[in-house]
């Protein structure tokens, strides 16, 4: 992951991901299985002190996975989206989603929130638990992205972005 000299530490990730590749409609698509016991996934920061490689902290990641990706998104959305921007297009509805729904609902100024997916169940259900209960299912990312003045994605997909 990376080392901030000035604190003195280094930080390393580790996971024990197990994946899934399958096709649908035609398109290529890789999942994350849950395989450890009670349906969960594995991964671990270690945190080490740099001067003596002592290990300060060993912490679960998917948490700090998921609030970085959302945190990230919205600072994305800060410095490049138009200020007149008041509706995100957003491509994907996996785990992630729901951090930077929140992360971007916390801006306070977006009006919609258009959601893709190419599984149309997970769309619905992201739209319906979306922080500001104001997120909706995009059938079409051709013609409702064009739209959006502050398009993000919740993952990053295998295949290439519908044009």
């Amino acid at each position: 992951m990376g080392a901030i000299k000035s604190l003195g530490v280094h930080a390393i990730r580790m996971s024990s991901d197990l994946t899934h590749e399958f096709e649908r409609e035609g398109k290529r698509r890789r999942e994350k299985v849950p395989a450890a016991p009670g349906g969960r996934y594995v991964g671990l920061v270690v945190l080490f002190d740099i001067a003596t490689l002592v290990p300060l902290a060993i912490m679960q990641d998917g948490y700090l996975q998921r609030m970085r990706v959302g945190a990230t998104s919205a600072l994305a959305a800060r410095h490049l989206a138009r200020p007149d921007s008041r509706i995100v297009g957003m491509i994907g509805t996996g785990w992630q989603a729901g951090a930077q729904l929140l992360a971007l609902h916390e801006r306070g100024d977006v009006a919609d929130y258009r959601v893709y997916s190419t599984n149309p169940e997970r769309c619905g259900a992201s739209a319906r638990s979306s922080a500001s209960g104001s997120a909706r299912r995009s059938g079409r990312w051709r013609r409702r992205g064009r739209r959006s003045k502050a398009p993000t994605s919740w993952r990053w997909p295998r295949t290439p972005t519908p044009r």
